[in-house]
């Protein structure tokens, strides 16, 4: 089933709808203040509710805060001491459990889950979204303040995705992109690529599922190291930060800046001012 809206007003309604005891969610490790505000709001109604909630950090290769095996827990426990090069990242993580990246947990099967009797009613009633104009609206804001930029006449005539989401999607162009191509996943060099291509990617395409959580980028790792594994030996290894493992690593670096920044001074990631790893330069203006 797929819920939209405030989590803070909807989830509460389903606790009670499906008798709920537990929850779990992912971990929003970025701290941006909207997701902590959400999580901790959605924490407070549901200890109201008597609902355990517990969050999982899954987004990355490791966790980014003072968790176990989290990258600042290994340097100290503070954000503010994290690396700030691709270097010493690197270097931070070779000395966590010897730079080794935990295999991803199995999926669950359908026998892990209690056996639900059919309910045509709420099948209708929980849909995934079937159209872009029913997509959630922006964070922060209530959806009577903002209208679409296309109504659904003009989006069924501009709109054309590029990329369709799932599980299933995204371990198949995890497949065709890298496990069926040894040699091109082992050579991988990013600065050769073309971001922007469209028609015929020269990159594998994973960015989109791995920013909404379709595939682990723990699963996308040790495909890569899969793939190396089995590629000829004439084919000569790229290494990080330019290989494909390498790109999972700039991702992990990402988040971890934008953690500490946030750490150090709440919502300063993404701008300027602020923020302790940007110049705050006096720029003009000429209106």
């Amino acid at each position: 089933y797929v819920v939209t809206g405030d989590p803070v007003e909807e989830l509460p309604k389903l606790w009670t709808e499906f008798g709920i005891t537990h929850m779990t969610h992912e971990a929003d490790e970025t701290l941006e203040p909207y997701a902590v505000q959400r999580d901790a709001n959605v924490k407070d109604a549901a200890k109201k509710a008597g609902v355990s909630v517990i969050d999982f950090a899954s987004e990355t290769l490791r966790p980014l805060g003072n968790r176990e095996g989290g990258y600042v827990a290994n340097v100290g426990g503070f954000a503010k001491n994290i690396p700030t090069t691709m270097s010493t990242f690197q270097k931070l993580l070779s000395k966590i459990d010897k730079g080794n990246i935990p295999l991803p947990l199995d999926s669950p099967t359908r026998e892990n889950f209690p056996k639900q009797a059919v309910n045509k009613s709420l099948d209708m009633k929980y849909r995934p979204l079937e159209h872009p104009c029913d997509i959630p609206w922006p964070r922060g804001y209530s959806r009577s303040e903002i209208g679409p930029v296309w109504d659904r006449k003009a989006a069924n005539k501009k709109t054309s995705p590029i990329v369709k989401g799932g599980e299933s999607l995204a371990l198949a162009q995890l497949h065709k992109t890298v496990t069926a191509r040894p040699d091109w996943s082992a050579s991988f060099e990013k600065p050769k690529t073309s971001c922007t291509e469209v028609a015929s990617p020269s990159t594998t395409v994973l960015s989109p599922y791995l920013t909404i959580g379709c595939i682990s980028p723990r699963t996308a790792w040790h495909a890569v190291s899969d793939a190396t594994a089995k590629a000829s030996s004439k084919t000569s290894r790229s290494k990080p930060p330019v290989s494909l493992h390498g790109q999972l690593l700039w991702r992990d670096f990402n988040n971890l800046i934008a953690h500490s920044a946030n750490a150090q001074a709440p919502g300063s990631w993404g701008q300027m001012r602020n923020n302790v790893y940007c110049r705050d330069i006096p720029w003009s203006t000429d209106p």
